[in-house]
């Protein structure tokens, strides 16, 4: 009986430091949320301060659209001043193969990040359905214009024609 109680006691110190390192698993996962919240947020209120040329407060579809084009060319020409190897203002095949051959990398390495829960390097079945609830979740969530909980295919197929209509101009 008594080895019992001591076995016992012996698996419960034992237990504390992971215990400890659960709670600031979780806590560290609050302030990371909290952290991004608060960084949207700024990032919203520079987006809005950038474009809201109206002054109302919001962005209407055309304010968006401005600040989608040009926050798209800023990514563009990041990405030509990181990768033009040459320095002539253009990507070529090579410099184009290298920026992606990065990116997917990249994308590799945050997504093992995020949620390889079982941390062997690789995602099982069920972590790569977790980690594609998620996409899908973030996409409806920035893309539902009427908060429905759906992303209403009238507008998206209605931006494609758009963007189809500006090329051929």
């Amino acid at each position: 009986m008594k080895m019992i109680k001591t076995l016992t006691m012996a698996i419960l110190i034992a237990s504390l430091p992971f215990t400890a390192f659960a709670e600031e698993t979780t806590d560290h996962k609050k302030a990371k949320k909290h952290h991004a919240k608060k960084h949207h947020a700024k990032a919203h209120a520079e987006k809005l301060a950038l474009y809201d040329t109206d002054g109302d407060g919001k962005l209407s579809d055309e304010e968006k659209d401005v600040a989608h084009e040009c926050e798209n060319k800023m990514k563009k020409a990041a990405v030509i001043k990181k990768f033009d190897s040459n320095g002539d203002g253009v990507l070529s095949k090579e410099e184009k193969k290298a920026a992606h051959k990065k990116h997917h990398a990249q994308h590799h390495a945050n997504m093992l990040k995020k949620y390889d829960a079982d941390g062997n390097g690789k995602l099982s079945k069920a972590e790569r359905a977790k980690a594609k609830q998620a996409r899908k979740e973030h996409h409806i969530e920035h893309a539902d214009k009427n908060a429905g909980g759906k992303i209403d295919h009238k507008k998206k197929h209605s931006k494609k024609h758009k963007k189809g209509a500006h090329k051929n101009k």
